[in-house]
């Protein structure tokens, strides 16, 4: 029996589904068993809505061939008389930033448990994360769909790190100089300048490697 939800909420995969007009359904950077995620949607979908829509979120453009062989599969699998099937790729690195352009009201948005976005330096599970910026219901789907995640590698992490704390540390430097040989208006001026500068290039970077 469906149940109404407010917008936002998080919804886990035994729970009742509210009333929905079309699945987005968020495809991870994963090997998927693209049978037992059909079998799943397509019970989602009886009541028959209007369709799914499926969504990729392509970081680097050497991901993209993939990420369409992947809904291109699932999208096949899927195939039925009685509601639409609609799959596309995004250019981004972030769902938030990216995804609200393709939800229309009564949306209902499936995301994977173990699906997982980099917010700044840490990393998110998706759907918890959408719930918190989206007026949109999520259902987290805990099924065994999902063979494997590649989570970023440790190394890479780490070096993340170290350059937004070797810049941090440069502009330290550069502040406590300005502080030292600048004095009145004109040293207000240089300081934020730097620190605007400084915050910008941690968010550039951040934004580029993750």
């Amino acid at each position: 029996m469906a149940v109404n939800h407010s917008p936002g909420t998080l919804i886990y995969d035994d729970g009742p589904l509210p009333p929905f007009k079309r699945l987005v359904v968020l495809i991870p950077p994963a090997d998927l068993d693209e049978i037992k995620l059909a079998r799943r949607l397509r019970s989602m979908m009886v009541p028959y809505k209007t369709g799914i829509l499926l969504l990729a979120l392509v970081v680097r453009e050497d991901e993209d061939p993939l990420a369409r062989r992947r809904l291109t599969n699932l999208a096949a699998i899927l195939h039925d008389p009685l509601y639409t099937v609609e799959s596309k790729t995004i250019s981004g690195n972030r769902w938030i930033g990216e995804i609200q352009e393709y939800l229309s009201p009564g949306d209902l948005l499936v995301c994977f448990s173990g699906h997982f976005t980099t917010w700044g330096l840490k990393s998110q599970p998706v759907g918890q994360t959408l719930v918190g910026k989206l007026p949109y219901p999520v259902v987290l789907l805990t099924s065994p769909a999902i063979k494997n995640i590649p989570s970023q590698a440790l190394s890479r992490r780490i070096l993340g790190w170290a350059i937004s704390l070797v810049i941090i540390l440069v502009f330290l430097g550069l502040d406590a100089r300005i502080v030292q040989d600048a004095h009145g208006w004109i040293g207000t001026v240089l300081l934020g300048t730097a620190m605007l500068v400084e915050v910008g290039l941690i968010w550039s970077w951040n934004s580029r490697w993750n």
